[in-house]
């Protein structure tokens, strides 16, 4: 995989996977009761930052999921804002959260079926699926 840092040998694969854990961490900041714009629109960015870098590997059910995020986000601009001000900033909010959200998911559903990540959570070797079976299996005649 390519590296795309100017720090030698830190993969796309590894700047994801850094993103991910930002947009965790910011998930459980932005998406309590009390979010308010900044933090709303902080996680979404997060994830919109995610999104830009796996653009190219889309597939077709990412690509639909993606336009339903586009306009799921216009639509609660319109509903919530007048001009470029928020008429109901706790509605708003929660829209923003709920919106983004669901788009993470699908991005790493995408991620999931591509088997991007693979290499780098399970090491270089990861050709081999095998599941690790509980001691009590053994047990069982």
């Amino acid at each position: 995989m390519k590296s795309y840092s100017s720090q030698e040998g830190i993969t796309i694969a590894q700047i994801i996977l850094g993103l991910l854990k930002k947009i965790t961490d910011l998930s459980l900041l932005s998406t309590n009761i009390n979010s308010n714009v900044s933090s709303a629109k902080t996680y979404r960015n997060s994830i919109m930052s995610l999104s830009d870098i796996l653009l190219p590997y889309y597939d077709k059910k990412m690509k639909e999921d993606y336009k339903k995020y586009e306009k799921d986000i216009k639509e609660n601009s319109k509903k919530n804002c007048d001009k470029k001000l928020i008429k109901n900033e706790a509605e708003y909010c929660v829209k923003i959260i709920e919106i983004s959200r669901r788009l993470f998911r699908d991005l790493n559903q995408l991620l999931n079926r591509n088997d991007y990540l693979k290499a780098s959570v399970y090491g270089e070797d990861a050709s081999d699926d095998n599941v690790v079976e509980d001691e009590d299996d053994d047990d069982e005649e």
